[in-house]
């Protein structure tokens, strides 16, 4: 595309602000907004948080060899996560530590607690 002669200097003098009270103007309102949504990212992070244990629920999260995952179970899914026995042999022992935690804090019965109470 062919432009007229002094089309950059016509496109800069209407975009640029003209002076140093309205660049200054600009600046502010730009950091104003990233200041505006980053306080109002980290609100929401705070306050949202993942899954709750509770109301026939567990949700746990647990370390893997990659990193983190996390689960989560409602109703008889939950009850019968709970009370499976853990093996003998554990390669994944954090998730049935964390499992458990989360049967307890949910109110359920865990088989951790009945193994306990046995020996």
């Amino acid at each position: 595309m062919v432009f007229p002669p002094g089309h950059l200097q016509q496109v800069e003098h209407v975009n640029a602000p003209a002076n140093r009270r309205q660049r200054r103007g600009l600046v502010l309102s730009v950091c104003a907004t990233v200041l505006v949504c980053a306080i109002g990212f980290t609100v929401w992070s705070l306050t949202k948080s993942g899954p709750r244990n509770g109301n026939g629920c567990i949700s746990f999260g647990f370390m893997t060899v990659i990193g983190g995952s996390s689960d989560t179970a409602c109703g008889a899914k939950a009850r019968n996560l709970c009370l499976a026995t853990v093996p003998k042999l554990v390669k994944d022992g954090d998730y049935y530590l964390e499992m458990h935690r989360a049967c307890r804090r949910a109110g359920f019965q865990s088989s951790a607690d009945t193994e306990l109470s046995s020996s």
